[in-house]
């Protein structure tokens, strides 16, 4: 395995963790903390304009992690020895 095919891998790796983590954000905004009592839960509009302002935030980490995604793909590609030829 090459130099460029192992940054690859750490890049896709990478792209992927900040998709998660795009996930995981939008995730916490809509879901919030835990309820302990009936009083305390969220309406739907609460969680509707929670997952509103979180969107942007989301929608920019999962594009960067796509991006990432890309690069480590292209990264590996061009690390790969070419066939011989017959």
């Amino acid at each position: 395995m090459s130099v460029r095919e192992r940054w690859g891998w750490a890049t896709t790796i990478l792209g992927f963790v900040v998709i998660l983590t795009g996930v995981f954000h939008l995730t916490n905004a809509t879901v919030g903390g835990r309820v302990h009592e009936f009083k305390e839960r969220r309406t739907y509009t609460e969680v509707k304009l929670a997952a509103h302002r979180a969107f942007p935030v989301t929608l920019l980490l999962g594009l960067a992690g796509m991006g990432l995604v890309y690069v480590g793909s292209r990264l590996r590609a061009s690390g790969r020895n070419p066939a011989p030829p017959p």
